[in-house]
């Protein structure tokens, strides 16, 4: 996957993504972290898997409007792009994602 690091762009492995990388989303791409698109261009997401919403969400970059966060910026791990591009700034991984906190739920509803 394509990432910018350090002011430069590389192509690493998804399980070597950290916070601070941009990402690079694309059609068809599995969003890999969590984070806050900086840039869009007629992009979708399909998050169905992780929420429940079965329309597909049009995303866009965040903007601050009277020192609140507007329009729709966050993408989540575990969710598809399917159309459009854009960049993301990775703001957690892991079990630190939307996605990995529902999973440590599950696993602690299993054991109770």
């Amino acid at each position: 996957m394509s990432v910018r690091r350090n002011g430069s762009d590389e192509l690493i492995e998804s399980k070597d993504v950290v916070v601070g990388d941009i990402i690079s989303c694309a059609n068809s791409l599995k969003i890999r972290a969590d984070g806050i698109m900086i840039s869009t261009q007629d992009m979708k997401t399909k998050e169905a898997d992780l929420t429940g919403e079965k329309d597909l969400l049009q995303k866009f970059p965040y903007e601050m409007k009277d020192d609140k966060l507007g329009g729709r910026p966050f993408a989540f791990k575990g969710t598809i792009v399917t159309d459009g591009e854009g960049k993301m700034l990775v703001c957690s991984v892991g079990t630190n994602t939307n996605e990995g906190l529902n999973q440590l739920q599950s696993n602690l509803k299993k054991v109770k």
